[in-house]
């Protein structure tokens, strides 16, 4: 039920939080990116070698696992919205809408994700002798840039996603409560089980 202390908390301010955190989250990851740029034009010989390597794995991983959670909060509300719209307590227009930038959206994101797993991969080979260096130059930079452009695509979609959001939940809230007027003594809402 909604209405618990719990199930209010999640449902009402789980997904503010993670917006202030994915917010938060992005740019750092996208300058991480960048200083591990810097830090791979700074290298001489051995000199920056290990803080390039470590800053540019660190920085890699944290901006794929910053986009996957930015998929998994679209999913996740995404979810709320469709039920929302079958339970028809909001215009499905709103659902459609949701679906359609989200179906923008999602390319961008696992094309970002897949080039920022490449990238580290060909710092490797070149560090191994397999490949020349601006092979792992000319990915990096792309990497970089599709991350910093995918979080101003996404950054533009999330308060239309919380709004939309938001709605649906409040939406299904109050059918909940009303059924609950209806139906005071549903046996679905009842927590103790029989042996």
């Amino acid at each position: 039920m909604i209405g618990s202390f719990t199930g209010d908390w999640i449902v009402y301010n789980a997904p503010h939080t993670m917006y202030y955190f994915l917010k938060i989250l992005g740019p750092f990851t996208g300058t991480g990116l960048l200083v591990a740029i810097g830090l791979g034009y700074m290298v001489e010989g051995q000199k920056w070698f290990g803080e390039h390597l470590l800053f540019g794995l660190f920085a890699s991983l944290a901006s794929i696992l910053t986009l996957v959670m930015f998929l998994f909060y679209f999913i996740a509300t995404g979810s709320t919205v469709k039920e929302a719209a079958i339970k028809k307590v909001i215009d499905i227009k709103l659902y459609r809408q949701s679906r359609k930038f989200k179906g923008k959206l999602f390319p961008w994101i696992s094309i970002t994700i897949l080039i920022l797993m490449v990238s580290p991969i060909m710092g490797a080979a070149y560090d191994a002798g397999k490949t020349p260096i601006w092979i792992h130059e000319a990915i990096s930079i792309v990497a970089c840039g599709l991350y910093l452009l995918t979080l101003i695509k996404v950054g533009a979609k999330i308060p239309e996603n919380q709004g939309i959001y938001v709605e649906a939940v409040m939406e299904l809230d109050k059918e909940e409560r009303e059924q609950t007027k209806i139906n005071p003594g549903n046996p679905s809402d009842d927590q103790t089980t029989q042996t």
